[in-house]
């Protein structure tokens, strides 16, 4: 039998951020992990958190995986992404189909709870009792736990989202000392509070900051970093003493120079307003609506738009033969709607072949206008077009690295990487527990982050594949509409 394993997802952990504090003598518990492990960059695979997250408990791509984005579209309209969509075995799965023992805490997609050889806690578990759980009877040890966090003092969803984290910290120390296999532990906290505090805290050389803004505001990332730093230090000390942890993050965060602005633009009102979507209530009415906003990835100012024909499901009203007729007359509308300077919000153009394979037949792009909350048609103010703009001061992508540190027992602490790849994490980690890397892995094993002894003792040994699930559909919940309107929120969705 192996070392049991824990690893802590941290999402948005920087190095920035981090080397920076151990500076100042902060982030005692990440330091004293670092020194007597290893610790490198981690390089995403994405740049949306639930499609990164899921590659690291896949060990496969996004585009094999099926979670591609915060949001899934459906005849009923977008829902959050879910466990249901995951189109392969995560590690769960995989632990439990060789009756090991696996504790999931709070894992990005984790909900509907899946039933395992173990505990699951759901992303969802903090909000709805609805499936947030495995086995069900674990619920009350999970109130037992949110009870024991009060509810913050200020309603800010930075605050919600770090009690999470507290309840989920308080419920890892608990299960760590029940001689769990694997332990993936994930906390929230520093990504949804780097996205606009970042700047006062990192500040760009090329840019003066207002004094008064640091003195208000510099403080918001190290605490939150300072946070789950004393969560994973109580961790250490819960956990077994031949623990063998890793800590991650999905991507880094690094500072927007200038004054730079998120818009969050609702197109569906504007193809509303136009009359080319029609509601009944809240609803779309899919059998009026001519044109909709269509599995756009969120955050960004590309928007898809489907065309309601009458041969395509969901059915709408337009004839397959009306179609290039209505795209000139859209585009034409389009055209005509702008900011209170007369400058168009949008323009458009043919989709590619990635963009048709998605659905759509439009692609609109959003102009940036910073700080434009009013947009008109025809000299007609378009109401709640933009629900916020907000300001953004720190940001990520692809190619903005995370963090990797590794230590324990079974650690080399010489090994050496520039990187450690996100899709290297489930190899790597089946092979610290001894059990089969998959051939189809997009990512491999890191077996010389082992020492010599252990490599000897536990050779790698693989299996053709650990195969595909049998659902990659969509679930919906009573908590959608909350999700999609905290993911509004943080900037993560339009």
């Amino acid at each position: 039998m192996t070392n049991p394993v824990i690893l802590v997802g941290i999402d948005g952990a920087s190095w920035d951020a981090i080397e920076d504090l151990w500076d100042q003598g902060r982030l005692p518990n990440l330091r004293a992990l670092a020194n007597r492990g290893v610790s490198t960059d981690l390089q995403p695979v994405a740049d949306i958190s639930p499609v990164i997250w899921t590659s690291f408990v896949t060990g496969v791509r996004p585009e094999r995986h099926g979670i591609t984005d915060f949001l899934l579209p459906t005849t009923e309209g977008d829902i959050p992404v879910s466990s249901t969509v995951r189109r392969v075995p995560a590690l769960w799965n995989m632990l439990t189909t060789l009756e090991r023992r696996v504790a999931v805490l709070g894992w990005w997609a984790s909900w509907p709870a899946e039933a395992v050889n173990g505990v699951v806690v759901s992303d969802r578990a903090l909000k709805t009792q609805e499936r947030a759980v495995f086995p069900p009877e674990f619920a009350g040890r999970f109130q037992v736990a949110m009870d024991a966090i009060p509810e913050p003092q200020d309603d800010t969803l930075q605050a919600e989202i770090a009690r999470q984290d507290e309840v989920i910290g308080k419920l890892a120390q608990e299960l760590v000392q029940q001689q769990f296999d694997l332990t993936l532990v994930y906390l929230r906290g520093p990504d949804v509070v780097s996205h606009p505090y970042w700047k006062y805290f990192q500040v760009p050389e090329t840019e003066e900051i207002d004094a008064e803004k640091i003195d208000q505001f510099g403080e918001r990332v190290p605490l939150a970093y300072e946070a789950v730093d004393r969560i994973l230090g109580e961790l250490i000390a819960a956990a077994p003493a031949n623990t063998n942890f890793f800590v991650t993050s999905d991507h880094g965060f690094t500072s927007l120079e200038g004054e730079q602005y998120r818009m969050l633009v609702d197109l569906n009102v504007v193809l509303e307003h136009l009359g080319y979507l029609v509601r009944q209530g809240s609803e779309i009415d899919w059998r009026q609506t001519r044109a909709v906003t269509w599995n756009t990835p969120p955050g960004i100012e590309t928007k898809l738009v489907r065309l309601g024909l009458s041969d395509r499901s969901p059915a709408g009203p337009v004839a397959p033969g009306e179609m290039n007729r209505l795209l000139e007359e859209l585009t034409d509308d389009l055209a005509k709607v702008v900011n209170k300077n007369g400058a168009s919000l949008f323009s458009v153009r043919t989709p590619n072949a990635n963009q048709v394979k998605q659905g759509a037949d439009l692609v609109v792009q959003v102009h940036k206008r910073k700080k434009v909350k009013t947009v008109y048609f025809d000299g007609v103010e378009i109401p709640g077009v933009m629900p916020s703009v907000e300001e953004l001061t720190g940001t990520h992508s692809v190619d903005t690295p995370g963090i990797f540190i590794a230590a324990g027992p079974d650690i080399d602490p010489t090994f050496a990487a520039r990187a450690v790849h996100s899709l290297d994490i489930t190899p790597t980690l089946l092979f610290g527990l001894g059990l089969p890397v998959a051939d189809d892995f997009d990512g491999k094993a890191r077996r010389r982050l082992f020492r010599e002894n252990f490599r000897d003792s536990h050779p790698l040994t693989t299996i053709p594949t650990w195969g595909v699930s049998e659902t990659g559909e969509a679930a919906s919940s009573e908590i959608d509409e909350e999700l999609k309107k905290e993911l509004r929120a943080l900037g993560y969705i339009d």
